[in-house]
């Protein structure tokens, strides 16, 4: 097993590169091969730093490829990344927060898996190594995406879902979110400030019958009504079969843990937002969050 961890975002300050050569140290001793993109600190040009992407698609020897950085910087890459390459191998790409504009972009122009998991936010190491033990399943669930007789509400096996499930809250006053689409159907999505980063471009996704996961760390409640919004008049929530909304952090620190559904039901009345919806703490800028496979 070996993994690549890129820095396709903003450059990584000193303590979360000592945090990230702590955690290559635990892969090493349980016997990932681990290797780190150069100058992970300094480096700020983004051909140089999707070549690094690149040039590990290409080898070959690579099972993940784990984006460790966020920020702004990382919709710079795009137009660098070698899609095809992507499409030829069977790599994994994971990443989080900034990440969500590549990984929508590289799901949707190969037509491959992407993963949003934010490997730096892992303090259970032992679901770290679960998580990347289940790569043959994962390709797997690939070639099962690729067969077109396959509808979209069939029980194919989500690897994710079965063993690294994420506990959802259902509003009772909101009825219509499908447990069974969201684990049996496909997800695209994010962090909602950088996936709108795609937003007029010829990587923004077809959303239509997936389901929208929605998730912030600075976004204020004024920022949450305007992003929805910029979302609502793209019919976003047209495409869409149903959202899920994982933590705002901000907001849910204004909230509370109790509040949340109350502000999430509030908003989506006031935008007058009708689509099946549901939310969860596990999905996020949060300790241990969960993955969540993206399939265009």
């Amino acid at each position: 097993m070996k993994i690549f961890l890129s820095v396709l975002s903003d450059p990584l300050s000193a303590s979360s590169l000592e945090s990230i050569q702590r955690l290559m140290g635990y892969l090493k001793r349980s016997g990932i091969h681990c290797d780190l993109a150069d100058e992970p600190r300094w480096l700020i040009d983004p051909k140089i730093r999707a070549d690094q992407w690149n040039h590990a698609l290409r080898s070959g020897e690579y099972d993940w490829i784990f984006d460790i950085s966020g920020g702004n910087l990382a919709n710079l890459c795009a137009p660098y990344l070698d899609y095809s390459a992507y499409k030829a191998s069977k790599c994994i790409f994971a990443g989080f927060s900034d990440l969500s504009c590549l990984l929508n972009a590289v799901s949707f122009k190969t037509q491959r898996p992407t993963l949003l998991y934010a490997l730096y936010y892992q303090r259970n190491l032992n679901t770290i190594l679960e998580l990347l033990h289940i790569h043959k399943d994962l390709i797997g669930l690939t070639n099962q995406s690729k067969e077109r007789d396959i509808p979209k509400t069939s029980c194919r096996s989500n690897p994710l879902h079965s063993r690294l499930s994420v506990s959802i809250h259902i509003p009772e006053e909101k009825s219509g979110f499908s447990m069974d689409e969201f684990n049996t159907g496909k997800s695209l999505g994010g962090n909602i400030r950088c996936f709108l980063k795609l937003a007029g471009t010829d990587s923004f996704p077809d959303l239509t019958d997936h389901t929208l996961v929605l998730e912030g760390m600075g976004t204020s409640k004024y920022e949450f009504l305007s992003l929805m919004e910029q979302l609502n008049m793209m019919k976003a929530f047209e495409q869409a079969s149903q959202v899920l909304f994982g933590c705002f952090s901000k907001i849910m620190q204004e909230t509370g843990r109790e509040g949340y559904e109350d502000f999430l039901l509030w908003a989506m009345d006031y935008l007058e937002i009708d689509i099946p919806w549901a939310w969860t703490d596990q999905v996020g800028h949060v300790e241990d969050g969960k993955p969540i496979l993206l399939e265009a």
